[in-house]
């Protein structure tokens, strides 16, 4: 005789969609199949996914008509199908499998906590995947103030030259053992950032003869008054390396004979990028068409940034984003993560930081890489640690960038939710 069966109903949040609860107050909920989001402040559906999310309910909870009813937001949801109704026979209970994070390795926790999860965490090198080395840099000319201010401001934003009182160079020495250390580190490529001045090329010679020693691969960047000096200087040595070179421009670059002096150095076989530093409206107009933009805050083009560079609504509402990019955006500050800076003077900054993790005279690479997992002067810096920190956009929203982890007074957008 067939024994009669039990159904149970049961509530279900879909597993493909990535749950961002805001200060108990508010709840994001970004489908990653269907590439829509939406955002709740009922209390009633933030009370419900909160409850979804327990450890012991493991996004499924029993049927109750009082939880899902009289609720706008909860009725969307259903309709969206981020929330779903499943009857499972025989009293089971659904197996629900949702993306958690592995807190094992997660170093936003306490200081006692994150020194045990340091020490698990072996190799602390294998995080580092890219170094910037300022080889040396430019000299300031009194004559020249607005352009040293423009391209200082420049230098901290974007791989590029900086410009100094005195002539500073990195040693060969120190070079060396940069490289040395690299090697057991996860960096591919190595970027050299070079001023060709006067009396820099039997300097930059050398250098070329110490990068050979080594198996990287080498994106040179320079201004484009520098071009022709490093190219020449590449040929002449005839360096065969894996390597590109990028050359920047901005409004005080010449930029009259460009496409010559790009199929000069086609015809050479030097693999050439250029690229164009940018601060307002008036730098799109001259011989630069079809080159990448790089726009830069220089203190004062508020408007030109907010019409060009950040976030509107439409941004938010066309993002693709997976799983895998809404953690990321939780935990780690993906446009500077694993990527250190190497001054002329030896300072070591994680990329995009205000302050210098070390330096490379006195310092060894995996001490640096260690202090800076534990500190976070840069890698780890999230929306949740900006004025961001209570906008349901923030793990929709791209990384911090430089300027916004570089200078306070740098604009936000206004789409804050």
């Amino acid at each position: 005789m067939d024994m009669p069966t039990t159904n149970t109903r049961w509530i279900i949040i879909s597993p493909s969609v990535y749950v961002d609860i805001i200060n108990e107050g508010k709840v994001m909920l970004y489908d990653t199949q269907a590439q829509t989001y939406m955002i709740s402040e009922s209390q009633k559906m933030v009370g419900l996914v909160q409850r979804l999310y327990e450890p012991a309910n493991m996004g499924a909870l029993p049927y109750s008509e009082d939880a899902i009813s009289n609720d706008t937001d909860i009725t969307q949801a259903f309709n969206r199908g981020i929330l779903f109704l499943k009857d499972i026979s025989d009293g089971g209970r659904p197996i629900n499998l949702l993306p958690y994070i592995n807190l094992q390795t997660d170093l936003d926790c306490t200081n006692d906590e994150k020194e045990e999860r340091l020490r698990t965490m072996g190799n602390k090198m294998r995080f580092l995947s890219g170094v910037h080395i300022y080889l040396n840099c430019k000299l300031r000319d009194s004559q020249q103030h607005t352009m040293v201010a423009f391209r200082n401001r420049s230098h901290r934003q974007h791989p590029v030259p900086p410009y100094y009182l005195t002539n500073v160079r990195l040693s060969q020495q120190a070079l060396a053992i940069t490289l040395n250390q690299l090697k057991v580190s996860s960096t591919a490529v190595v970027n050299v950032i070079v001023s060709l001045d006067k009396n820099e090329q039997a300097y930059f010679s050398d250098v070329l003869d110490t990068l050979s020693l080594y198996n990287f691969k080498y994106v040179f960047n320079c201004y484009d008054e520098d071009i022709k000096c490093l190219s020449e200087l590449l040929l002449a040595k005839g360096f065969t390396g894996d390597y590109s070179i990028t050359s920047y421009i901005d409004r005080y670059s010449r930029t009259d004979n460009l496409n010559s002096i790009c199929v000069s150095l086609q015809e050479q076989g030097l693999p050439v990028v250029f690229k164009k530093i940018v601060a307002d409206e008036s730098d799109f107009v001259d011989e630069t068409d079809g080159i990448d933009m790089l726009p830069v805050w220089t203190g004062n083009n508020e408007a030109f940034l907010r019409r060009y560079v950040l976030m509107t609504q439409e941004d938010i509402d066309n993002s693709r984003l997976t799983m895998e990019d809404l953690f990321r955006h939780m935990k780690l500050n993906a446009s500077s993560f694993g990527v250190m800076e190497i001054l002329p003077t030896g300072s070591i900054y994680a990329l995009n930081a205000k302050v210098p993790l070390g330096n490379i005279y006195i310092d060894d690479l995996y001490h640096i890489v260690e202090k800076e997992l534990r500190e976070n002067t840069s890698w780890r810096i999230t929306r949740k640690e900006t004025d961001c920190d209570e906008c349901a956009y923030r793990t929709i929203c791209p990384p911090v960038s430089a300027f916004e982890t570089l200078y306070k007074t740098a604009p936000k957008c206004l789409i804050k939710r």
